[in-house]
């Protein structure tokens, strides 16, 4: 069972009183995500609790103000009603990422507010205060079909070393309903390893000369049959339930459009260095933040079109800020791929300060931020630095 904590500022007793309450005993199948503006790493004594952030950091201390002062004086209430109104994009957004069974407030003056938020949009998360007994057989009537079929494009240029391993990796996930397009970008032949895998799901298609990364990517979704899409890269891999977590996210979740979540950071040798948290997507206008796990739907492809083959170095990030002016984006508080870094990756080949050229152009091509003024941006940089 996942339990989101919500509960803005949380003082250091409350949250030593909720590690203690998610590792006791008789608790010890339930997963608890901590959702706060209190940002910080997870403590180390308590696996089962993660921290994270929302956008509207200074917004969401001011409702919590006026809302600790409308108990007193019912002249701020108004006031209180109108900020809670308008944070409540970013709250929504904070518990779907959760994605729990069940909603738990340690803030007794969000409580009721919190519960009207959830009826208003339709969701049916159950809604308690800290005090109540949490139920033990609760669980949110999430949405899989085996059947939702999901294309996955795997670009490769010289990337033998890793190449069965990311493969391996699709060709194992538990959503079975699955292809596998390999997409070989001119460089050393690869045939030999993806002739190793006797699996009907996987296409291979090669290009006589190296075309660049992205015309890679859209000869393979010009080959792709799925409803729901994706791609991965030659070094990297997911995790088995990967494709299966985002697709029941997305038949859950009907009104969302493009998910993205969490990734475990590993080195050369394969060994866990660190953790991928991504923000929230209105952070894209200031920096590009996906990660490496998303999957998205066949109308947002069908709408964007191709991938731009200008934006080499950035052309993902081009994409998601396409995709951001149209669609709905989410994230979605689930490790469910591994990033690996090491001195052969394409991250490590390029100069950082060509990616950030390249990133800063396709920002102002496709950002209404950028054509309305630098103020606007500062602001967004200002609140991708205090979720760093």
């Amino acid at each position: 069972m996942r339990v989101c904590i919500f509960g803005p500022d949380l003082p250091a007793f409350e949250q030593r009183q909720l590690r203690q309450r998610a590792t006791a005993p008789s608790r010890p199948s339930i997963e608890e995500i901590l959702l706060s503006n209190s940002y910080g790493e997870p403590p180390t004594d308590g696996p089962h609790v993660h921290i994270t952030a929302g956008a509207r950091t200074l917004r969401m201390r001011a409702v919590r103000w006026l809302l600790r002062g409308a108990t007193r004086a019912r002249v701020l209430h108004p006031i209180a009603r109108l900020l809670v109104h308008l944070s409540t994009g970013s709250l929504v957004e904070g518990l779907r990422a959760a994605d729990p069974d069940l909603v738990v407030s340690l803030d007794p003056a969000w409580t009721g507010h919190l519960r009207a938020c959830l009826r208003r949009r339709r969701l049916e998360w159950p809604c308690l205060t800290a005090d109540q007994r949490w139920p033990d057989d609760v669980a949110f009537r999430r949405r899989y079909d085996p059947a939702t079929t999901v294309s996955v494009v795997l670009p490769t240029y010289n990337g033998t070393k890793y190449l069965a391993e990311s493969i391996a990796s699709c060709l194992s996930q538990t959503h079975r309903q699955l292809e596998l397009i390999v997409v070989d970008d001119g460089g050393t032949d690869v045939a030999a390893t993806v002739k190793q895998f006797a699996d009907p799901r996987l296409k291979y298609v090669r290009h006589d000369v190296n075309r660049g990364l992205p015309t890679a990517l859209n000869t393979g979704f010009a080959c792709a049959s799925g409803t729901l899409l994706t791609w991965t890269s030659d070094d990297n891999r997911y995790t088995p339930d990967a494709i299966e977590q985002m697709v029941t996210f997305l038949n859950t979740n009907p009104d969302v459009d493009f998910v993205y979540t969490d990734a475990w950071e590993i080195d050369g040798a394969s060994a866990v260095v660190g953790r991928l948290w991504v923000p929230p997507p209105e952070t894209l206008e200031v920096k590009n933040r996906v990660g490496g796990c998303f999957l998205y739907r066949r109308s947002v492809y069908e709408a964007i079109g191709d991938y731009d083959a200008r934006a080499v170095l950035a052309e993902d990030y081009d994409y998601w800020l396409r995709v951001a002016r149209r669609f709905t984006m989410q994230r979605l508080f689930r490790t469910l791929y591994y990033y690996r870094y090491h001195d052969a990756s394409l991250t490590g080949r390029r100069e950082r300060q060509e990616v950030k050229r390249q990133a800063e152009r396709v920002r102002r091509l496709n950002s209404p931020w950028w054509r309305g003024g630098r103020l606007r941006v500062a602001g967004r940089r200002f609140v991708e630095r205090s979720l760093q």
